[in-house]
C-alpha cells in the first residue's frame, strides 16, 4: 500500500511539471478594480452629530492608592488608568481639563489621584 501511494505522489509530480513546461508557474498581480467601488459618495453624510456638554462643578477627586494596581506602570501608563477608572466611576463619558497629583517612589508610581469636570454627549438630529 505504502509502495503505491508512493507511486502516485511521484505521478502526480511528474504530470505537474510537464504541464508547467517545467517552468515556475507565473503569478499575475495585476488586477483591474472598479473604479465606482473607490469613488466615495459625495451625497454621503452623518445624519447625528453629537456635541460635549461639560459640567459645571468639578468632580469629586478619584485616586488610586493600590501598589499592585499601579506596579510596573510607567506615569503615563498611570495617568491613562486613573483616567479611565475615574470615567467610570463618576458616570460621564470624559474629564474635561484633567489634572493629575502623583507621589513617585523611585521610578514607581505610588498614588496618582485625578481631578476635573465631567463631559457627557448631547446627541442631536442634523437638520
Amino acid at each position: 500500500m505504502k509502495k503505491i501511494m508512493f507511486f502516485a505522489s511521484v505521478a502526480l509530480m511528474a504530470i505537474t511539471l510537464s504541464a508547467c513546461g517545467g517552468k515556475k508557474a507565473a503569478v499575475s498581480t495585476n488586477r483591474v478594480f472598479d473604479d465606482n467601488s473607490l469613488k466615495i459618495q459625495k451625497g454621503a453624510s452623518a445624519t447625528n452629530s453629537y456635541k460635549i456638554i461639560a459640567g459645571q462643578e468639578r468632580i469629586e477627586p478619584y485616586t488610586i492608592s493600590d501598589r499592585k494596581r499601579l506596579k510596573g506602570l510607567t506615569l503615563e501608563e498611570a495617568k491613562e488608568k486613573v483616567l479611565q477608572e475615574a470615567v467610570i466611576a463618576r458616570g460621564c463619558a470624559m474629564i474635561i481639563e484633567p489634572n493629575y497629583s502623583y507621589d513617585m517612589k523611585g521610578k514607581n508610581v505610588v498614588r496618582i489621584t485625578v481631578v476635573g469636570y465631567p463631559g457627557n454627549y448631547n446627541f442631536e438630529k442634523d437638520e
